[in-house]
């Protein structure tokens, strides 16, 4: 059985591990009011059920705008629909009528395209992906670089085919965000440039037996081994 303040524990935790980047007024924000809403009990639970194609949406939600990628998130401007409505002699096609429609429904985007740029072994298929999200913090749609293409966020479950490659578009996109947070931010920025510029800056810089050193000494011990490790 779980312990009688499991939930308060678990949004403790959540506050500290995952915070939110938009405001108070927004659903996903990790207050005592938004925890008390029913309908926001999926942002604070760790249990995975069963789940479906379209069920599994809700973790990309739960990764852009509360959790691990969210920094990468940002508002979306929407500067092609507003070059296509404010000319007139701009060609309207039922292609372009589309196109302005979903950009015009899309509110916010989660970009690691940057990933695009680098090779990967032959028979795998390049990171890099873009998340668009609407006004209801839902997915719409993600574009993979690997094939160029913007994948709807299928409408018709039976269509099986079409359903497994929206799953794979949603894989490469949560692989991306993986990639671009721990190996991009956490092990090349954080530890290999920061945490060693701040380790050599110590030891240049303070005698051994200096107090700020010893204090340092706890929280850095062994990261210059660990990152040598990674190598």
């Amino acid at each position: 059985s779980k312990p009688k303040d499991y939930d308060k524990c678990l949004l403790q935790l959540q506050y500290l591990s995952c915070g939110n980047i938009y405001g108070k007024d927004t659903k996903y924000y990790k207050t005592r009011k938004n925890y008390h809403d029913a309908d926001n009990k999926w942002c604070f639970k760790y249990e995975k059920e069963k789940q479906s194609y379209i069920d599994g949406d809700d973790d990309c939600r739960q990764i852009a705008f509360g959790s691990f990628g969210q920094h990468y998130t940002s508002l979306y401007v929407n500067k092609q629909a507003s070059a296509y409505n404010n000319n007139p002699y701009k060609k309207k096609d039922d292609f372009t009528q589309r196109k302005i429609q979903f950009l015009s429904s899309v509110k916010y985007i989660n970009d690691v395209s940057f990933l695009k740029k680098y090779a990967v072994r032959d028979g795998y298929n390049k990171y890099g992906a873009m998340a668009y999200f609407n006004g209801n913090y839902e997915c719409i749609a993600i574009q993979t670089y690997w094939d160029n293409r913007i994948w709807m966020k299928p409408n018709n479950l039976k269509d099986t085919q079409y359903l497994d490659s929206w799953k794979y578009a949603k894989w490469i996109w949560k692989v991306s965000i993986i990639i671009a947070s721990h190996l991009c931010e956490w092990i090349g920025k954080c530890r290999f440039i920061e945490i060693n510029s701040y380790i050599q800056s110590i030891q240049c810089n303070l005698e051994i037996n200096h107090p700020l050193r010893r204090l340092f000494k706890p929280f850095l011990y062994g990261s210059i081994s660990a990152n040598n490790h990674m190598l």
